[in-house]
């Protein structure tokens, strides 16, 4: 370019208007390089972001015949220690090297291996923070040539427009990212009064029946110890199985709605998980692989034949999510979830846990099946082979014992069930 001119202006405005139309970041920067190249005349031009730390600058994009070495060899580039690279971030003024073959404050390893000539900067700026630059420049037999004054006024108007329109598409961006969170949290907190809901009808159904299946146990076996007629002996018998399985099923629907009668003990979680890997090991059906590590040193307070009940069903439930075979893994750890944590996962309280998660490589689930999982009586197995009832009992276990069971899932990939569970003090 020569002189500033009328049609300086006017390609500028054009070039900002396209600008304004773009909604992501790709055209933006498409549209960046296609106009740096065209109207200031270098063959090769270039987008760079500084990340949050401002430590390293990436290459967004890239447009010309040096694109593809670029790539390779300087798609990331450290600036602490680069006099160049903290100049364009720190300086915020228009950075040119007129020949990289001869400076002496430039990345030597990078400009060996590319065969920089003249290099040229523009640095961005949004809301006052190092943002980016706009770079252009020359390369091995294009030799030098060191932008012209209007060339480089036409450089910083394009950056500033740049800004303009990166700083509307990142707050388009943010406003949509904020209202995904605001439903999905929507969503979370509805599905967990649900749940709550359900488990506190289940619980009191349950109470109240098992109180009539005591008078009902109780009355039959008092009954049988008065009872000489064989036929009427069986008929007590059968009356008093039915009330046993029964009282079975409310202990279940008991635990679904925390309020079963829990023998609590500190224990430690390794020991825990050994009992449990000792039910595990002969219900595994052949072609499952199970692996079991826990990091040694975490007490809970808990029942611990509760916990291993519950372990067992989700390691059953993985295996069954794999009629070919797989791997399932169950791993205990240390984690702490802070605020940010909670504020993210509505069934989370901050603070010290002990986690168990049990994942697998199974076929995974679908969305819309992972939010229903913790309902009772849901199940997608046949009804010979489930009752619906295991995962809202283990998440009701888990629950009771302080903690949380959280589940996450990738069809095609594989199921991940975290327990987590309060630490107790050493």
């Amino acid at each position: 370019m020569g002189g500033h001119s009328d049609s300086d202006d006017a390609r500028l405005l054009a070039f900002a208007r396209r600008l304004q139309a773009f909604q992501t970041f790709d055209e933006l920067i498409d549209e960046l390089c296609n106009e740096v190249r065209d109207a200031v005349g270098y063959s090769t031009a270039w987008l760079a972001i500084f990340d949050e730390s401002g430590e390293r600058v990436r290459i967004m994009a890239i447009q010309g015949d040096m694109a593809e070495r670029v790539w390779e060899r300087a798609a990331v580039i450290p600036v602490s220690g680069d006099p160049y690279m903290e100049r364009i971030r720190d300086d915020r003024t228009v950075q040119i090297v007129e020949d990289a073959q001869v400076a002496d404050d430039v990345n030597r390893d990078i400009v060996t291996a590319l065969g920089n000539r003249t290099i040229v900067n523009v640095p961005l700026t949004l809301i006052d923070r190092p943002f980016g630059a706009i770079g252009t420049g020359t390369f091995g037999d294009e030799g030098v040539r060191v932008p012209s004054r209007a060339d480089l006024a036409y450089l910083e108007a394009m950056g500033q427009q740049l800004v303009m329109a990166s700083a509307r598409i990142l707050l388009d961006q943010q406003r949509k990212e904020a209202a995904a969170e605001r439903e999905a949290l929507m969503r979370q907190l509805e599905q967990r009064q649900r749940l709550e809901s359900l488990g506190r009808l289940a619980g009191g159904v349950a109470h109240e029946f098992n109180n009539l299946l005591t008078v009902v146990h109780g009355s039959a076996s008092l009954l049988l110890l008065e009872e000489d007629d064989p036929e009427k002996v069986e008929e007590l018998r059968v009356i008093i199985d039915a009330a046993e399985r029964s009282e079975q099923l409310t202990r279940k629907l008991l635990a679904m709605g925390k309020r079963q009668p829990l023998r609590l003990e500190v224990t430690g979680l390794d020991a825990i998980v050994r009992d449990a890997q000792a039910l595990m090991r002969p219900v595994v059906p052949k072609g499952v692989e199970l692996e079991c590590s826990v990091e040694e040193g975490m007490r809970v307070r808990v029942d611990a034949a509760q916990v291993e009940q519950l372990l067992l069903n989700l390691v059953l439930n993985a295996c069954d999510a794999m009629p070919e075979g797989g791997r399932v893994t169950v791993r205990g750890d240390a984690v702490e979830l802070d605020e940010r944590f909670a504020e993210e996962h509505v069934w989370a309280r901050p603070g010290l846990y002990a986690q168990v998660v049990v994942e697998d490589t199974g076929v995974g689930m679908e969305p819309e099946l992972l939010a229903r999982i913790f309902e009772p009586f849901f199940t997608t197995k046949p009804e010979e082979k489930g009752s619906g009832l295991g995962l809202a009992i283990s998440r009701g276990v888990a629950e009771q014992h302080g903690g949380f069971l959280h589940a996450t899932s990738v069809p095609g990939e594989g199921s991940r069930f975290a327990l987590f569970l309060p630490r107790a003090a050493p």
